[in-house]
């Protein structure tokens, strides 16, 4: 028995990741389930200012450098051994402005083309995002049409087409992970989240204008886990949802962080009230039946069960 479960660990193959972004909301989940993850050998995770209350581990090493700088960018891959690039940095969130996008675009498309033409890289693994969907309504499957309907969508489409390309001449295995309304501990203030708790800790009817809006909510280490499932799986470069499946009203979503928070729904019931005139605008969610049948993923984790452990961070 012994010798089996040896000669079962030593084909277990260890891999060396990349990551930028890894101190983002949704970096950091990632990076912990890396760190704790025996199929990870050792994690680069690039940063443009590295701070003290940033994850620590023998197997991490954070490596000070601005994406916009492709010279050092390149003088640093260089030296690197790298099987899989887990790319999350996008920044100035939430300036979606032409200027942020080009400059995100040609910063993510610098860096893998870097990372294809110097390293042994096979596996690239990145954040696109459910706004790709040119729609507002039903389910979102990964073989829809999509077409840009502003400059951030447009650079997300055009970043995932380019490496859609790149991925087929490399021979490399590209996941594009289109995520759904991600929530979590450590998210940005203005955020739904954290917008809903500060109103209902001092006691104010939330200020929502559309509240009967539905999203796709789905909990960061969820999220977190596709990611680290697709280290270890063999797919087909492509489009992969993370979503919950379903939709939520943010109305729904408030009495559940009410119900968590307060163990009553006063609030949110006068927030019923006051936009009982308002319309539904959107309600549209993922579809999952392609990522779980290639990661044998699925979302886990409940809203109830998402939100307490949100609070608890």
């Amino acid at each position: 028995g012994n010798f089996r479960k040896r000669l079962e660990s030593s084909k277990l193959f260890k891999v060396n990741i990349l990551i930028t972004g890894a101190s983002g909301f949704v970096g950091v989940p990632i990076l912990e389930n890396l760190i704790k993850s025996n199929h990870v050998d050792q994690i680069h995770a690039f940063s443009r200012s590295i701070k003290d209350s940033y994850p620590k581990h023998e197997k991490l090493k954070w490596i000070e450098v601005n994406l916009e700088d492709a010279y050092k960018v390149s003088e640093i891959v260089n030296k690197l051994k790298i099987d899989a690039l887990i790319h999350l940095a996008w920044s100035d969130i939430p300036n979606f402005s032409y200027s942020k996008c080009i400059k995100n675009l040609n910063q993510s498309i610098n860096l893998i083309n870097i990372i294809l033409e110097n390293t042994e890289c096979k596996k690239l693994l990145l954040a696109g995002s459910c706004f790709e969907y040119n729609q507002t309504f039903g389910e979102c499957l990964e073989q829809s049409t999509t077409i840009p309907k502003d400059f951030f969508t447009w650079s997300k489409l055009s970043i995932l087409e380019y490496l859609l390309l790149k991925s087929k001449e490399h021979g490399v295995s590209l996941a594009w992970f289109r995520l759904f309304y991600v929530y979590g501990a450590n998210q940005r203030q203005g955020s739904l989240l954290p917008t809903l708790e500060r109103s209902l800790r001092e006691n104010k009817v939330p200020s929502l204008n559309t509240p009967k809006n539905a999203n796709d909510f789905i909990y960061v280490e969820d999220v977190a886990n596709a990611f680290e499932l697709a280290l270890n799986a063999e797919f087909e470069s492509g489009v992969y949802n993370l979503g919950s499946g379903s939709s939520t009203s943010v109305i729904d979503f408030c009495k559940t962080l009410e119900v968590v928070m307060k163990n009553s729904h006063q609030l949110t019931t006068k927030l019923i009230h006051n936009t009982q005139n308002s319309n539904q605008e959107v309600n549209f969610f993922a579809s999952i039946a392609k990522t779980k049948e290639t990661f044998g993923w699925i979302a886990k984790t409940s809203l109830v069960d998402g939100l307490s452990r949100s609070l608890k961070k």
